[in-house]
This record gives C-alpha cells, sequence and structure tokens, in this order.
C-alpha cells in the first residue's frame, strides 16, 4: 500500500500524522510494514555509534519540530528547513536556487549534514559535489545498519 492521499507529510500536523500512521498501519495486510520518510521514521541508530559534535540536518518542518535528533544525539544539531527545496523535487520544478540557499547556511565545514527527508536523496550527488562536509544520506544508512 503506498500513502497517495496522506504525502506528503513534512508539513501535516503531528497529531494528523500520527492517526495516519495507526490507520495505515491497521489497513495494511501484511506483516511487514516500511514507512520511507525521515518525517515519519527519523533515523537516529547511526548517529548513537559517531562522535560528532555539531550536525546540520535539512529537513521538513516536522521532522525539525519531533526534534528527535537532540533528544537521542549528544551534540548539538542546527536543523535547516528545507521545505522549498524538497518541494522543488517533489514537483520536478527547478532547485538549483534553493539548494543554493540551503547550502550558504552551512557555515561548519566539518560538521556532516544529514539529508533528512527521502526526496534529497535523488540529489545527494548534487549536493556533495558543492560542499565539502560529509552528507549523510538515509539510504547509505540503512545498508549500513544491515550489514
Amino acid at each position: 500500500m503506498i500513502d497517495i492521499e496522506g504525502f506528503p507529510y513534512g508539513n501535516k500536523e503531528l497529531s494528523w500524522l500520527k492517526e495516519r500512521i495507526i490507520k495505515l498501519v491497521n489497513e495494511s495486510k501484511t506483516d511487514n510494514v516500511i514507512i520511507a520518510c525521515n518525517t515519519l521514521s527519523s533515523i537516529i541508530y547511526f548517529f548513537t555509534k559517531q562522535n560528532y559534535q555539531h550536525i546540520y540536518i535539512l529537513a521538513t518542518k516536522n521532522t525539525a519540530k519531533m526534534d528527535v535528533y537532540s533528544k537521542l544525539f549528544k551534540g548539538l544539531i542546527t536543523y535547516i528547513d528545507a521545505s522549498d527545496l524538497i518541494e522543488a523535487i517533489q514537483f520536478g520544478d527547478s532547485f538549483q536556487n534553493e539548494l543554493y540557499d540551503l547550502l550558504q547556511l552551512i557555515k561548519d565545514k566539518n560538521s556532516p549534514i544529514l539529508l533528512g527527508c527521502t526526496h534529497l536523496i535523488k540529489i545527494k550527488r548534487i549536493i556533495r559535489k558543492k560542499v565539502e562536509n560529509i552528507i549523510i544520506s538515509q539510504d547509505e544508512i540503512f545498508v549500513d545498519l544491515f550489514r
């Protein structure tokens, strides 16, 4: 089941998101559910194994509002609202200006940048070419978790 009706999740009210997850899980006719959205499934396991002092997170408003990362990670977290960039990617619009504006907010070149939305995976190679920072991409974290 793909949740077209509820998509995109990034700017929805948290109470609505919680109800939506419960509804989808209850309606699913499977033993396994994959939630492929960072707004709904912040991946913190990776950070518990790292010693980063500061992490930038390009995220939706809800990922920042839930603030799972700073609750579970002891370092400094800087959320950067990437909603406009994510929306441009979603609708196939040009995103170069939005990306440029966001990357100007990254002041610490030694801190990694977490791509806190699955839409950003699509442009991770472009981002890696534009910054010196380590880029942490969700699809690569999943691979590491299951090795």
